[in-house]
């Protein structure tokens, strides 16, 4: 069965290169294989996500597939169950998408961090691609800090341009995919926005602590993913507006309770 995500372009459909909605397919071809017995070829910008895959027979850089799946276009859907209806399939129970690293993989990131071993090490990302979900650092930076000084060590992860002195280690704007993978592995949970590795540590079965906007995207939450929801409300006018302005000047990620955050954190991951 030969599987794609694309986005609609008027009447042409786009490969999708969102980390998030790619890793969510694993979901999918798990299914297809458990129902079938079939495993799945893919069609991607992101080969890289079904590297190791048992359940996949064949990834290839394609533009069309047989079976082009649309994905979320509304933040309050949920990527999984909207792969699923575009099937026809019910949803599983505590689906979780899966990502699988190579011995070598895993091997990289023990080096890479071995300076920490034994210590609770959490993968921290403050940036994603739109400017909405992000975490400016100067309000997040008395949570890090107070993190940091009971000891925990912080490792920067993803793309950016924040400081980067907070950090135990970066590899910010350094990595590759699958080595972020492998780095955000060895890491005990992920502290972060709504991007795709957020997606990529539940895949990894790593918790995460995750901020996410308040317009319904928790929906994308999983089985160990914790947050609270922003107490902000956007007003109509914004709305009316168009969700770019509304949040760009009403910004919903400036208003967490991070002493919460600090509080739930240490509370399920103790020194």
């Amino acid at each position: 069965m030969n599987i794609g995500v694309f986005g609609r372009d008027k009447d042409k459909l786009i490969p999708i290169s969102s980390i998030g909605d790619t890793i969510g397919l694993t979901v999918l071809i798990k299914e297809i294989y458990n129902l079938t017995g079939f495993k799945s070829s893919i069609a991607t910008l992101l080969p890289e996500v079904f590297e190791n895959n048992p359940y996949v027979e064949k990834v290839y850089m394609g533009t069309s597939a047989e079976n082009p799946l649309l994905p979320c276009t509304q933040y309050s859907c949920n990527i999984i169950q909207n792969y699923f209806n575009q099937f026809s399939f019910p949803l599983p129970e505590n689906f979780t998408p899966e990502i699988y690293l190579s011995n070598k993989e895993i091997k990289y990131a023990q080096e890479e961090l071995k300076e920490f071993k034994g210590k609770k090490k959490i993968a921290v990302c403050l940036n994603s691609s739109a400017d909405s979900r992000d975490l400016r650092y100067d309000k997040i930076l008395p949570l890090l800090e107070k993190l940091r000084s009971q000891g925990y060590i912080l490792i920067g992860v993803g793309l950016g341009n924040q400081s980067e002195e907070i950090y135990h280690k970066s590899f910010i704007n350094k990595t590759r995919l699958r080595q972020v993978f492998s780095i955000i592995n060895e890491c005990d949970f992920y502290l972060g926005v709504d991007t795709g590795l957020l997606h990529a540590a539940a895949a990894l079965n790593k918790p995460q602590f995750v901020f996410f906007r308040h317009n319904g995207c928790s929906n994308n939450a999983y089985s160990n993913t914790y947050y609270l929801d922003s107490p902000l409300t956007c007003p109509n006018q914004c709305h009316e507006a168009g969700v770019v302005k509304c949040f760009s000047e009403v910004r919903c990620m400036d208003m967490f309770n991070f002493e919460q955050y600090y509080k739930m954190i240490i509370n399920k991951f103790p020194i």
